[in-house]
């Protein structure tokens, strides 16, 4: 069973996205959508992670690791924005070495698994001198083709989402 937890929005796919349910079967994961917003004084992706990780016992930022999850993912963010620069840090970065993408949990971008935006990742320097390393996803009405990947200066606060290894039980222990 996979439970996903988007802000407001309590979604248990095998109850609230019954005609979703054989296609996301295999997402093992909790996904949480937080709104760092509230959170001002977060200003890294990495404090963003840390904060996460210690919120989430034993959560972390997301990793995509199949269409069908991004394919989920987009959907749900692209309800959630409200402008076009209201977007959802991921767990991936390459601020170890450039263009060498690494997700949190330290194994490498899969090219063939990747969901760029046209023109992305392009390490803009406006923003921030240090460029862009860290990775939002999001398009405000959608992306058709699911590629909505953006390099961005992990200095720059955003919302993002978050996963956790599904728990047995009852579900108001999973959900709090």
């Amino acid at each position: 069973m996979v439970i996903y937890h988007l802000s407001d929005d309590n979604i248990q796919t095998k109850i609230s996205l019954k005609t979703l349910e054989d296609e996301y079967e295999t997402l093992k994961k909790n996904v949480t959508v937080e709104d760092i917003e509230t959170k001002r004084s977060l200003k890294t992706l990495k404090d963003e992670n840390e904060a996460l990780k210690k919120n989430l016992t034993g959560g972390d930022l997301v990793k995509i690791d199949s269409e069908e999850e991004q394919k989920f993912l987009e959907e749900k963010v692209k309800n959630k924005m409200r402008i076009y620069e209201d977007m959802f840090w991921i767990g991936l970065t390459d601020s170890e070495e450039e263009d060498k993408w690494i997700w949190v949990d330290g194994s490498l971008l899969n090219k063939s698994l990747s969901f760029w935006f046209e023109g992305e990742p392009n390490n803009v320097i406006t923003e921030d001198p240090e460029g862009e390393h860290c990775v939002r996803m999001g398009k405000k009405g959608g992306a058709k083709d699911l590629k909505c990947w953006f390099d961005k200066s992990c200095n720059i606060p955003q919302r993002s989402i978050c996963e956790k290894p599904a728990q047995t039980g009852h579900l108001q222990d999973v959900c709090v």
